[in-house]
């Protein structure tokens, strides 16, 4: 496997590499189908390859409201890297942000880019992608009804909530290391 590939060899997952959402899966009939990783067939699409979706407006609005709740809430709570974090990627309220922008900003800053992931990943997947500074992030956005909790992973949670560390250099190593090991 080429340093620059995600590791896509996990056919016929034998039973003690299986995530533990694969092996819960088994246990239980009612599980949505968001939380199951999925294994990644081929490489995703990286920075500039990464189309803008076609967003409702409705998914406009939702991103709308997860950003105002939440900086509401970060004054004194959050630290200052990443508020610093916030201002390098121009996080905007008013409507989603295009992930092959994010990418150009991120890279910019530390050298990683963003890799668009259909949702949750296999972690082979998941670790193959961060030991090679691309950061996975869906363009999946969480209903409405979904506001307080999703149980998938989302644009807004990988966005705002993981984005605005990887523009320190520091954490941004630190995430790189975290894949490798």
């Amino acid at each position: 496997m080429s340093n620059d590939a995600v590791d896509t060899t996990t056919p016929d997952t034998p039973e003690d590499e299986r995530s533990a959402f694969e092996m819960a899966q088994e246990e239980e009939e009612d599980v949505d189908p968001r939380t199951i990783p999925q294994k990644l067939e081929e490489e995703p699409p990286i920075g500039e390859e990464i189309e803008y979706p076609d967003y409702p407006e409705e998914d406009h609005e939702t991103w709308r409201i997860l950003v105002e709740r939440q900086m509401e809430q970060l004054p004194g709570r959050a630290c200052e890297a990443y508020m610093r974090g916030q201002e390098v990627l121009q996080l905007e309220a008013d409507r989603i942000p295009d992930l092959a922008d994010l990418s150009r900003r991120l890279n910019e800053e530390t050298g990683w880019t963003v890799a668009n992931v259909p949702g949750l990943i296999h972690e082979k997947n998941f670790f193959s992608l961060l030991s090679q500074r691309k950061f996975p992030s869906t363009n999946y956005v969480r209903g409405r009804d979904e506001l307080d909790y999703t149980p998938a992973p989302d644009c807004f949670h990988d966005i705002f909530g993981h984005m605005p560390m990887l523009t320190q250099p520091e954490f941004a190593d630190f995430y790189q290391l975290y894949g490798q090991a």
